[in-house]
């Protein structure tokens, strides 16, 4: 193929959900729910060339880009309000609500079998995709004369995929040739939110309230400059540049609050926050299989995660508990060239500079105002940097490759891992117990050659340099 070839792909959903109950009697017993439940998903796939299955002979010369969006939003807003004069007032208000968006985008795709492909053209792939969600949960029940009893549960799940890919040979033994630049670029969003507030209210009686709030948040990010996939691949490279860029941003909010508005009062509030940000970056990558790579490639890039999560915890009641747990994860991963699994060969001639860049924050807060109470505030935050040069065997730590690797430097290595993180907890109570709890973990680990479990043999016959920074506050 000469010229040009383009494909965008775009995906757009949105949701919103609301449910509203009110109740109200003399006396007696009044009960009501307010519940709402929700998925939303947004979906984009876009391939400049795609060899599908069967044994392809993909030769191209034109330059390609491949542009894939996917969004997705949902709110969901549930709202409990009962009240008597004399009696029983009950109370429930529950929303859920699920939120992902995936976003792929490939230059060229062999597919399944054994393929052969050759590009002189210029590949252009980026993903892109966000996804949001909001939970909103109150009750308010009220009883004059009597009883007051109140739960509010949100639960918000957001999950963001983005991945590209410039040229993939797909399972097969596939020969891939490239002599031209290759540019993936992949953006990962997710943030998810949940509110959750109980306000029983009996000024002469009692009252009980609970809230849960549950909020998880995950946001992944793929680049892949060239990709063999599983099989036994053959894998050469000009003088080009290769460069992959991969940045996730995970986020979580919840707030659980509960106000017993009586002279006897009981309340519980909880909540669980996870947020876990995934940037994977690969100029070069074997797959499985016994691999044969030889490169003189520039590679460059950037693999970047960030991981966020806030949580806040409070009671206002003669007799209550306040329990947070709060975790955040941001890992980022870069490999110059990966042989992946099998007993593979790695030649690299060319010149690489990367850096694989983590940072992760927590922050939980538990707090209580009543005659006596139990506080407890659990935070964890783990960032994790890995950036190789080269390896015979897998990208990520922890996943041995036993087979016996060749892999030969005689180019120039540059890599950088940088990993942050930050955490803090904190408990408050007038009179009562408090814990607070916190682990910070900062990890970076960087080789310009490394080894891989196998009996491998190792040869830099060029220059290799490795730089490691890792910093945790608590």
């Amino acid at each position: 193929a000469t010229g040009s070839i383009s494909a965008d792909a775009t995906s757009t959903a949105d949701s919103t959900l609301v449910s509203v109950t009110l109740e109200g009697a003399a006396q007696g017993i009044v009960a009501a729910a307010a519940l709402v439940d929700g998925d939303t998903e947004a979906q984009a796939d876009a391939t400049g060339i795609d060899g599908a299955q069967g044994r392809d002979t993909v030769t191209n010369a034109a330059g390609v880009t491949t542009t894939a969006s996917a969004t997705a939003s949902s709110t969901s807003v549930s709202v409990s309000v009962e009240g008597v004069l004399q009696g029983i007032a009950g109370g429930a208000a529950l929303a859920n609500t699920e939120t992902k968006s995936t976003a792929t985008a490939s230059g060229i795709s062999g597919a399944d079998d054994d393929d052969a492909i050759t590009n002189t053209g210029v590949i252009s792939s980026t993903s892109t995709s966000s996804s949001h969600s909001t939970s909103v949960t109150v009750t308010i029940p009220a009883a004059i004369d009597g009883a007051a009893l109140g739960l509010a549960l949100g639960d918000a799940s957001t999950t963001s995929q983005a991945s590209s890919v410039g040229t993939d040979g797909g399972l097969g033994t596939d020969t891939i040739v490239n002599g031209q630049d290759i540019t993936v670029s992949a953006t990962a969003t997710s943030d998810s939110d949940s509110v959750s507030v109980s306000i029983p209210v009996s000024p002469e009686a009692v009252t009980v309230a609970a809230s849960l709030a549950f909020a998880d948040s995950t946001a992944t990010a793929v680049g892949i400059g060239i990709s063999g996939g599983d099989g036994i691949d053959t894998i050469t490279t000009g003088t080009e540049t290769i460069t992959a860029n991969t940045s996730s941003t995970a986020q979580t909010l919840g707030v659980s609050a509960d106000i017993a508005a009586s002279i006897i009062g009981g309340g519980f509030t909880m909540l669980e926050t996870e947020t876990i940000s995934q940037a994977v970056s690969i100029a070069v990558s074997g797959g499985g299989g016994d691999d044969t790579i030889t490169s003189g490639a520039t590679l460059a890039g950037l693999a970047e995660a960030y991981g966020k999560t806030d949580a806040v915890s409070g009671s206002i009641a003669a007799l209550d508990v306040a329990l947070v747990d709060a975790s955040a994860n941001a890992t980022a991963w870069f490999a110059g060239i990966e042989g992946g699994t099998g007993a593979d060969t790695v030649l690299y001639t060319g010149s690489m500079d990367f850096t694989a860049a983590s940072d992760g924050t927590g922050l939980g807060v538990g707090a209580a105002i009543g005659l006596f109470g139990y506080i407890s505030g659990d935070v964890a935050v783990t960032s994790n940097a890995y950036a190789t040069g080269l390896t015979g065997g897998t990208l990520i730590p922890g996943v041995p490759d036993t087979d016996t690797d060749l892999v030969t430097n005689r180019g120039t290595i540059a890599v950088t891992a940088d990993a942050d993180a930050a955490g803090r907890s904190v408990a408050a109570e007038l009179i009562g117990i408090t814990q607070a709890d916190g682990t910070t973990t900062a990890t970076g680990s960087s080789a310009g050659i490394r080894g891989d479990g196998g009996n491998d043999i190792l040869r830099n016959e060029g220059t290799a340099g490795a730089t490691t920074y890792a910093d945790a506050t608590g």
